[in-house]
């Protein structure tokens, strides 16, 4: 399961098919196929790699914190 924010993205891999059930703010879809799961997989997996480290989130949000407290 790939998860980024509050969205979910989860694929499903049976022996038959290949499905993907996206759970977001706004709802959730089940999207059959594997181009659906191949692109779905890619975009959260560049999320991914962009996103910061929990650690680095942290230290990031501590310093607008403080310049904005100041």
């Amino acid at each position: 399961m790939h998860t980024v924010s509050r969205a979910r993205c989860t694929e499903v891999v049976p022996s038959w098919q290949r499905a993907l059930h996206w759970s977001g703010i706004r709802g959730n879809a089940c999207l059959e196929g594997k181009h659906h799961v191949r692109e779905y997989t890619r975009a959260f997996d560049g999320l991914r790699a962009a996103a910061l480290s929990p650690q680095h989130s942290v230290q990031l949000i501590k310093s607008v914190v403080k310049k904005y407290s100041e």
